[in-house]
Formats: structure tokens, C-alpha cells, sequence
């Protein structure tokens, strides 16, 4: 009796597994299409809200130099000596454009000042590539210029969410507002919210006297006038 009960439950647990086996292959193609055309996209442009890699990817020695940087003064020699190597080096590659683009997020004067360092620097190695630098820009004298730079070299960033809320960090890392004349998501969230707000005013004035009359009207007219309304839906498809 024992032995029997033991086979009927494994018989059932087998008829449950291929009707959950049946399941899921009825609803796979669905999930499938939600990863490829819902999740994919959306994972893929939160990713690129934070992502931050391109100094890393084309500059990794000077990155990882700014990053053990403190801050205080001017970087080391090293640094400065693989920044010259490494930006040497991606214009041999074709990816300066990366570094340039990105530096000008944080300040719309770095390409400009990397392709004018490219073309004054020596072309041999100088005892000393800070005083070389400094010859070419007195920016590179200047730490926010390479504070700028420790700005750019982790491989994510929250730069881009505070953009929207018209919002940045300064030199020190602190979160401060953006100066008055580049201010714009916040005012133009609020103006969406307000027109939202209005528009759902509107419509529950004009859509509750309108479905009550649709509902107390004789069936041939309220069709009639429903027709109408959708009208402008169908159109549109």
C-alpha cells in the first residue's frame, strides 16, 4: 500500500512538472519579447545614465592616477607624463574624439585645449613634462584643470541624474545648484506637471457630464454620439 501511495506520488509531481514545463513554454516567446524590446533598451539607457568608462577605457594609466590622486595641488609627474603618452596614443588609435567629448561635458573649453597641448607639446621627452604642459596652457598650472579630469575618471558617474534636476558637484565633490543661466529640467518639470494638471481638470469636467449624458440617452443615439467621441482616437490609429 505504502509502495503504491510512493508511485502515485511521483506520478502526480511528473504530470505537474510537464503541465508547469507547458506553461512556461506558452508564455516564453511573451517573456522573450518583453526582455528583447522592454527590458534590454530600458537596462541599456539606465546604464548609460551612470556609465563613465571612456577616460578609463582610453586613458587607464591616467585614470587610475587621478584616482589615487588627492585632490590638493597638481597631480604627479607620472600622471602628467601618462597623460601626454596616453593621449599621444589615442590619437594614433582615432579615439581622442572619446576623451574630448567627454572633458567637455565638465568644461565646453577641454577639447580645444587638448588638441592645442597635442600639437605644442615636444616631441621629445622634456626633463619635465609639468613644466611642458605648463609652457603649452597656463590652464594645466591651474588645479580645477585636472580636478576637471579626477571628475571624469570613475568608471560611472551620477553627473548626468543630477543634470536633470539642474544640479552638479563642485570641485570638492559637493552636490551644488547649476548657475542661474543653465537651469532648465526643473522649470520644465514643473511646467509639464502643470499642464498635466490642467489637461486632467479639463477632461474630468468635460468627460463626467458627457459619459452621464452617453448613459442616459436612448441606446441608438448614445452609440451615435460614442462613435463621435472615439472618432478622433480611430483617426489617429
Amino acid at each position: 500500500m505504502a509502495a503504491e501511495s510512493a508511485d502515485l506520488r511521483r506520478q502526480l509531481r511528473r504530470v505537474e512538472r510537464r503541465r508547469s514545463l507547458r506553461a512556461f513554454l506558452l508564455v516564453a516567446p511573451l517573456v522573450l519579447f518583453l526582455l528583447v524590446v522592454f527590458v534590454w533598451p530600458i537596462g541599456g539607457l539606465l546604464w548609460r545614465s551612470v556609465d563613465n568608462s571612456e577616460l578609463q577605457q582610453v586613458m587607464p594609466a591616467t585614470a587610475a592616477g587621478l584616482l589615487a590622486w588627492d585632490g590638493e595641488g597638481l597631480p604627479p609627474e607620472a600622471v602628467q607624463a601618462s597623460l601626454v603618452q596616453e593621449l599621444r596614443a589615442a590619437v594614433s588609435n582615432g579615439v581622442v574624439g572619446v576623451v574630448g567629448r567627454r572633458l567637455n561635458y565638465e568644461d565646453s573649453g577641454m577639447r580645444s585645449l587638448l588638441n592645442q597641448t597635442l600639437r605644442k607639446l615636444p616631441t621629445q621627452e622634456p626633463a619635465s613634462w609639468q613644466a611642458a604642459l605648463q609652457a603649452v596652457s597656463p590652464r594645466w598650472a591651474d588645479p580645477a584643470t585636472w580636478q576637471l579630469l579626477r571628475r571624469a575618471a570613475p568608471a560611472t558617474t551620477d553627473r548626468y541624474w543630477l543634470a536633470t534636476l539642474d544640479r552638479e558637484r563642485n570641485v570638492t565633490g559637493d552636490i551644488v545648484p547649476l548657475p542661474d543661466q543653465e537651469r532648465v529640467y526643473l522649470s520644465i518639470f514643473s511646467r509639464t506637471l502643470q499642464i498635466a494638471g490642467i489637461v486632467t481638470l479639463l477632461c474630468l469636467l468635460l468627460g463626467y457630464p458627457l459619459a452621464y449624458l452617453l448613459a442616459t440617452l436612448p441606446t441608438g443615439t448614445g452609440n451615435l454620439l460614442l462613435i463621435l467621441v472615439l472618432l478622433p482616437f480611430w483617426t489617429s490609429l
